[in-house]
């Protein structure tokens, strides 16, 4: 399945989605998407995005607690949801939306493993 197929189906789930990506843990995107209308732009979400993954996991190991494997934040205008996809790699969606639905984030747990396996 290829990356534009991930998302068309990840999309076809949710209402509101202005952009998704795959990203490496030094920031750099590997692939995009996003409306033209709006949302943020990918690849800077990504390099911050990146940044956050790495001090979640530091605080993780910190406190003894199991590494995470989604972390969603966000306020009035919009929600950040990220998939951790291997040691090296995440998914992430924008949405209007406060939180995922069952079906979206099936579908990005999906994702990610396909991902994991052609990354």
């Amino acid at each position: 399945m290829s990356f534009e197929e991930l998302v068309e189906k990840i999309r076809e789930s949710e209402r509101g989605i202005s952009c998704i990506g795959v990203s490496a843990f030094d920031g750099l995107i590997i692939a995009k998407w996003s409306q033209q209308e709006e949302g943020p732009d990918p690849s800077s979400l990504a390099a911050e995005l990146s940044f956050i993954l790495k001090e979640v996991k530091r605080v993780c190991e910190d406190l003894g607690l199991p590494p995470s494997e989604e972390i969603s934040f966000g306020g009035r205008e919009g929600f950040v949801h990220v998939t951790v996809v291997g040691e090296e790699y995440f998914l992430f969606a924008v949405t209007s939306e406060g939180r995922l639905t069952g079906k979206t984030r099936f579908y990005m747990k999906h994702a990610g493993e396909l991902l994991r396996e052609i990354l």
